[in-house]
């Protein structure tokens, strides 16, 4: 569960949260309708990452999903604001209304 009182999502949750993630988003089924639903092909972008993280509370849905032009760059952003809402520095809410609206001005 994500708590504060926890540091955030346990380790064995995040694990698990990841490679659920990981399967989903990158299903050659979902993969197309997000090449589709963005009107890109396949080849313009490397993969189709949550908008907001699932560590933070994004949901497991293709609304949920966009085409990410270079694989990983997002990650760190991530992880750095993951820590930032476990250790109480940021809310889950400005979290994740960040990643809703412009992700890149958590950078």
């Amino acid at each position: 569960a994500f708590t504060r009182a926890t540091g955030g999502l346990r380790a064995w949750d995040r694990r698990a949260a990841q490679r659920a993630s990981l399967y989903f988003a990158n299903s050659t089924s979902v993969q197309g309708r997000i090449a589709a639903a963005y009107g890109v092909t396949r080849a313009q972008y490397q993969e189709a990452d949550h908008l907001v993280p699932n560590a933070l509370g994004g949901a497991q849905d293709d609304r949920n999903l966009w085409p990410e032009p270079v694989k990983g760059v997002k990650d760190a952003v991530e992880a750095r604001v993951l820590a930032a809402v476990c250790h109480g520095r940021m809310t889950l809410l400005a979290a994740q209304t960040a990643f809703v609206h412009d992700w890149r001005t958590l950078r």
